[in-house]
């Protein structure tokens, strides 16, 4: 019973900070995103998109936007890392994205459902709003 806690309005629990208005990616990770020097190594920027992709859930379109950086992360025996343009441009806007993360609101269930699909030659998203 130490480890509960009772008559909270907010919670922190596995990184996302879940409330009575919905569910927000915890302020503290959001810090280290904003905060994430820009990668000059393959390992850099594995370790940022596993960052970024923990909280994928709150960035529309995370896999088409991730491209470029994912792109980097492929073949790398065959290619040096070069970081581009668009590299950074993905960089910066995941960033941007995370640190602007909407709070996932619950379900009404005395409302209907659309269900919003999008797919791309780089991904493929579904989102039931």
């Amino acid at each position: 019973i130490s480890k509960c806690q009772f008559c909270k309005t907010k919670l922190k629990y596995l990184g996302h900070v879940v409330s009575q208005s919905g569910i927000e990616p915890d302020p503290d990770k959001v810090r280290a995103v904003r905060d994430y020097p820009v990668p000059t190594r393959i390992k850099d920027v594995r370790a940022f998109l596993g960052l970024t992709s923990y909280y994928r859930r709150f960035i529309r379109n995370y896999a088409t936007i991730a491209e470029p950086l994912i792109s980097l992360t492929r073949n790398i025996d065959s290619r040096p890392f070069l970081w581009t343009s668009s590299c950074q441009q993905a960089f910066d806007h995941l960033r941007h994205l995370l640190i602007q993360a909407p709070i996932i609101s619950y379900p009404q269930f005395d409302k209907p459902f659309i269900l919003q699909l999008d797919a791309s030659d780089f991904g493929l998203s579904a989102i039931l709003a």
